[in-house]
């Protein structure tokens, strides 16, 4: 009976999706993360440390040019079964100038679709919405950016097969090519 209870929660467990909400708050000093409402701090003041690697252990090294890149996009693109997206962008600015503000607010409106097209490769978004608003009056950066993601593990382990297959067919590719050519 146990093991049926096991198995029953496995099941649900990677059959049911899990909403992860997400959320970024900046202004012109201030940076906030906010996993469901939790608050994640992140300091800027950390001091790079050098980190020195032994030649021990190399791993192996998969050299992807620009056409591989594109090819594992394309499969990514391609696939049915994707996590869930919910998104509402608000950015509120100004400059110094108010025409510098007119133009830059034109230039980030035409950005909205070229952002819904990258989020669409790897997320199917449901709700998405981008709104720009220019005060013409202060000089202020104020950014918030509202997230649900619906992460299933069944969609998850789908998509990291398809990368794995597509990266053998490259290696595939890449090793049954002409070098004389």
């Amino acid at each position: 009976m146990p093991l049926i209870c096991f198995l029953f929660f496995l099941i649900v467990l990677i059959l049911l999706p899990i909403p992860i909400k997400l959320k970024l708050e900046s202004t012109n000093e201030d940076f906030s993360f906010y996993i469901y409402n939790f608050k994640i701090i992140l300091k800027s003041n950390i001091k790079k440390k050098k980190i020195s690697i032994s030649n021990e252990k190399k791993k192996k090294k998969i050299n992807l040019k620009f056409n591989d890149f594109k090819i594992i996009v394309h499969n990514i693109d391609c696939l049915k079964f994707k996590p869930t997206l919910r998104m509402h962008i608000n950015l509120n600015f100004s400059l110094d100038d108010a025409a510098a503000t007119a133009v830059i607010s034109g230039f980030l409106y035409s950005l909205s679709p070229i952002l819904y097209r990258c989020l669409s490769i790897v997320f199917k978004p449901k709700f998405y919405s981008f709104n720009v608003n220019p005060d013409y009056n202060d000089k202020m950066l104020k950014t918030q950016i509202t997230s649900i993601i619906f992460i299933n593990l069944a969609k998850i382990i789908y998509m990291f097969i398809a990368v794995i297959k597509t990266l053998k067919y490259i290696k595939k590719l890449n090793h049954y090519k002409c070098t004389n050519a």
